[in-house]
């Protein structure tokens, strides 16, 4: 029996203005992510920040990183396989 797996990446990112989000968004679905959104969230010290999740292939996780990295202040990504 095959299965397939999916990956979820999750970043919580501040200091980043939701033009540029949306910009990344665009991005990461033209690079081959199933599905990309993000939201508005309350890190420590109640600063507003946003969460941004992506769902995409397991051959496509690294390449998606890297995008996150380098168009986002992001300084880490969560991982889950699904």
């Amino acid at each position: 029996m095959q299965t397939d797996c999916i990956c979820q990446l999750q970043s919580d990112i501040d200091d980043c203005s939701g033009e540029l989000l949306g910009y990344t968004l665009e991005r990461l679905l033209a690079a081959g992510a199933l599905d990309a959104h993000y939201q508005p969230v309350f890190m420590k010290k109640s600063r507003p920040a946003w969460e941004l999740t992506v769902i995409c292939r397991e051959e496509d996780r690294a390449k998606l990183e890297a995008l996150i990295f380098a168009e986002t202040t992001t300084i880490g990504i969560r991982r889950a396989r699904m």
